[in-house]
């Protein structure tokens, strides 16, 4: 994480915003990736993946700050 903000919706309703460094790739690219390929994603690249999500999440978490959409 970055840094985060608040701002505001039309209705007046406060957001945060949370900011984190760009990756070029993404999750749900590579999971397109095998599916246009017919191939299996290895079971050791799952439990990465899982792994380091879950990581990020326990940071947040720890940080205050929740979550209400997770995307690959």
């Amino acid at each position: 994480m970055l840094d985060f903000f608040y701002s505001k919706t039309d209705s007046n309703k406060l957001i945060q915003n949370i900011i984190f460094e760009y990756v070029e790739d993404n999750l749900e690219a590579k999971i397109q990736r095998f599916i246009k390929e017919k191939k299996i994603f290895p079971e050791s690249q799952v439990k990465s993946y899982a792994y380091q999500i879950f990581k990020g999440l326990k940071y947040v978490h720890s940080k205050g700050i929740c979550h209400r959409d997770l995307k690959p």
